[in-house]
Formats: C-alpha cells, sequence, structure tokens
C-alpha cells in the first residue's frame, strides 16, 4: 500500500503526481504506451498543481485540453491514463474513490479526418522528390514504402535493414508496430515497394543489418529518423506538391494505401485489407469500406426536385 497522510476523494494533483514512475513501472504496458501515459499524466499534474482531483476538475482539463486544439482520439487517451492511474491509487489505497469514472471521453469522429490522396495525386508526392542524391533516393524509398504498405510513422523509425526478410517465397519487411514490444507482423513488399529501397541501400555508407532501415544525412548522419524529423520531411513534399492541407497530411499516407487497396480489388476481401492495414479490430477496416460506399451510393443523387 501507498503510504501517504490521507487517502482522500480529492487527494491533491501534486501528491498523485509523486506516484505518476511507480504506476507506469508496475503496469503491464509496452513501453511506447507507458512514454505516453507518462506525458499525459505530467502534464496533467502539472496544470493541477494543487488542486483536488475532483470529476469537476477532470472535465475543466478536458475543456482545456480541447481549447488547446487537441483531436478527439488524443484527449481520450490523456483521460484513460488519468482514468487508470487514478485506479491504480485506489486500489492502493491512496484514494477513497476515482472521480475519473464520471467523466466521459469525447466522441470520436466516425469518419476519418484525414483524407486519402488518389492514385494520380500519389504520382504527384512521388515526382516532387529528386532522385539525384542518397537524401532524395532516402526519401522517395519511405514514401513510396509508405503509400504501397500502409506502414505507420512509427513503424518506418523503429524499420532496420535486417527486418527485410523473406516469407513463402516473398519478400517482406517485418513491422515493429504502435504499441508493441516486438515485431509481430509484417507487410509484403512488391517489386514496386522494394526497388527504390535496393537503390537507396547501395548509397548508404553502413549497411549492418541491425542498422536503421531509413538514416538522417548530413552531420548526424547513421542515427535513425524520429517521427518528427518524418512528419516534417514528408510535410515539405506534399507542400512542394500542392497537396498540403488541413486534412491532406503525413498520416494520410496510411490512408491511401489503405483506399487505394480496397480501390484497387483488395476490397474483395475485408481480411486482406485488415492483415496488409494490421488493424487489431476488424471494425477499424469496415469504417474504410462503409467511407467508400457511402460516397460512391449515394442517396443524395436520387433527389430530383
Amino acid at each position: 500500500m501507498i503510504a501517504i497522510d490521507k487517502a482522500t476523494y480529492g487527494m491533491p494533483a501534486s501528491a498523485a503526481g509523486q506516484y505518476i514512475k511507480k504506476f507506469i513501472s508496475e503496469s503491464d504496458r509496452s513501453a511506447e504506451t507507458g512514454r505516453v501515459y507518462d506525458n499525459a499524466l505530467s502534464i496533467f499534474t502539472e496544470w493541477a498543481e494543487d488542486m483536488p482531483i475532483t470529476a469537476p476538475m477532470i472535465r475543466t482539463f478536458k475543456t482545456y485540453l480541447k481549447n488547446k486544439g487537441l483531436a478527439p482520439n488524443t484527449i481520450s487517451v490523456y483521460l484513460s491514463a488519468i482514468k487508470q492511474f487514478l485506479a491504480y491509487l485506489v486500489e492502493k489505497g491512496a484514494m477513497l474513490y476515482n472521480p475519473a469514472k464520471e467523466v466521459k471521453r469525447p466522441r470520436i469522429p466516425r469518419m476519418h479526418q484525414r483524407d486519402a490522396l488518389t492514385a494520380e495525386s500519389a504520382r504527384l508526392l512521388l515526382n516532387a522528390v529528386s532522385r539525384e542524391s542518397a537524401k532524395g533516393l532516402r526519401d522517395f524509398a519511405m514514401i513510396n514504402l509508405m503509400l504501397r504498405t500502409g506502414i505507420r510513422e512509427i513503424e518506418v523509425s523503429r524499420a532496420l535493414i535486417g527486418d527485410i526478410a523473406e516469407k513463402e517465397g516473398e519478400r517482406i519487411l517485418e513491422i515493429h508496430g504502435k504499441g508493441r514490444d516486438s515485431k509481430d507482423s509484417f507487410v509484403v513488399l512488391t517489386p514496386e515497394s522494394y526497388n527504390p529501397i535496393k537503390e537507396y541501400l547501395v548509397m548508404r555508407p553502413d549497411n549492418d543489418s541491425d542498422a536503421p532501415l531509413f538514416i538522417s544525412v548530413g552531420n548526424r548522419a547513421h542515427g535513425k529518423l524520429s517521427t518528427r524529423a518524418i512528419r516534417a520531411l514528408i510535410s515539405r513534399y506534399l507542400m512542394a506538391a500542392g497537396l498540403k492541407s488541413r486534412r491532406i497530411t503525413p498520416h494520410s499516407l496510411r490512408h491511401t494505401a489503405i483506399t487505394l487497396a480496397i480501390d484497387g480489388g483488395g476490397g474483395n476481401n475485408l481480411i486482406q485489407v485488415q492483415q496488409m492495414a494490421r488493424h487489431t479490430n476488424i471494425s477499424t477496416t469496415l469504417g474504410y469500406f462503409h467511407e467508400m460506399k457511402r460516397i460512391q451510393n449515394a442517396a443524395e443523387r436520387a433527389i430530383r426536385i
């Protein structure tokens, strides 16, 4: 049991903050989730300072996050972290009640908040990358890979050269996915996906199997690209291609791969698209199908006035 002066419903946030590290270390979560929760709880306790933790206070924090422009999904993660942290304090006897149970998470939009590129726009994006330098070869290979496989930014950052392997006669890239402790899935590398990577690796000074698949260039060469660097890089090319907008962002590359897979015939098999996208819940994949069919079969076109 955690030793504190007084077990109370409205524990001051500053007092609760000292138990965040212990909560993270004792939680059965991936390292990535632990980092996200640590960050969310640190922001929460720093914002709250000595305010007692109550349901109204958590609702005020929820409004604060919304006013900062955070997406509903992100706010939901913050509230999930708070709820589980306070449940931990109740379990340990540090609090008598978990007030976060009274606070609803924001409604997650049913439609995707980012648009996919059309096949033509995807080609415009790729054509915006000059392949006359090692950096250009890297950028083309990476963006091309993301457009053709739906690989996430975090998965690009984690990828190693040695993750390229063969399975049942096909070349694959083993994936260390979001929220995972190890490589437990893969994407298939078609010749169109793999050949630009091969061309880029020929120009690389370091091709050891344990080296990052995509490395930084310049004075700090050989280090893996961070997710922030990947997003900035993609954003620059989207701008150069005249495609960047509020709804077209680096995450649109993943939406593009999934949408084009459905549109190109993969839509004949829901399971195939789910496996490529590596969606844990098939309802996530189904959302893409419903959104596309809703537009293609719009009943509004039948209205005659």
